[in-house]
């Protein structure tokens, strides 16, 4: 039923980087909100606009606010990271621990595969995890996400297996029937490739 070769299946994390020969369709979008463009496989497009139209019969305005990113966007994060930990007089040991929680490794972010992506609301607009996680806009996807082919990629209680701290507005395409599976079973993306690999 599911071959973990398919391009929308591909595991990214600190463990596998994105292979080389990864192939994508990138496509610019605008954000409705600010007007800020981004690229997305192009493969994804109809299903982020059918999700968010759908969001919207809800009463809720869905916008993206982080797409792909290339090799260099990630270097750029990761560094501001670390020297934003500088700042608060962590060693630089520290520093680099407490950003790789939120901040993979260049060339290990499910962003440079174009099938991620980072998502607000009209309820909230802060790049954190408390106030999104509160609002119905959060409720919404992570119990309808699924039925366009999305998943909520770093849920709260698989940090552990992820080794990525809970991320409420990364979601990540894996298609229709790979996303139902995930949600009907709890499964992460990780725990989703083990246990197809062995059937």
């Amino acid at each position: 039923m599911f071959n973990i070769n398919d391009w929308n299946l591909i595991l990214v994390n600190s463990e596998n980087a994105l292979p080389k020969n990864f192939s994508i369709e990138l496509k610019e979008i605008k954000n409705m909100d600010n007007g800020n463009t981004y690229l997305l496989d192009n493969r994804i497009i109809l299903y982020l606009f059918n999700m968010f139209n759908f969001a919207q019969r809800s009463g809720i305005t869905l916008n993206i606010f982080s797409g792909y990113r290339d090799i260099f966007k990630q270097i750029d994060l990761l560094n501001n990271s670390i020297k934003k930990h500088r700042k608060e007089k962590r060693n630089i040991n520290e520093a680099q621990s407490l950003s790789l929680k939120t901040i993979a490794l260049p060339g290990f972010s499910e962003h440079h595969t174009g099938l991620a992506i980072d998502i607000y609301s009209n309820q909230t607009r802060l790049y954190d995890n408390i106030s999104f996680e509160n609002t119905y806009a959060f409720r919404w996807l992570k119990n309808n996400s699924y039925r366009f082919g999305f998943i909520l990629r770093y849920p709260k209680d698989k940090s552990n297996i992820t080794n990525i701290s809970f991320e409420p507005w990364h979601y990540r395409f894996v298609g229709y029937n790979a996303a139902k599976y995930m949600y009907d079973n709890n499964l992460c993306l990780e725990e989703f490739i083990e246990k197809i690999s062995k059937n």
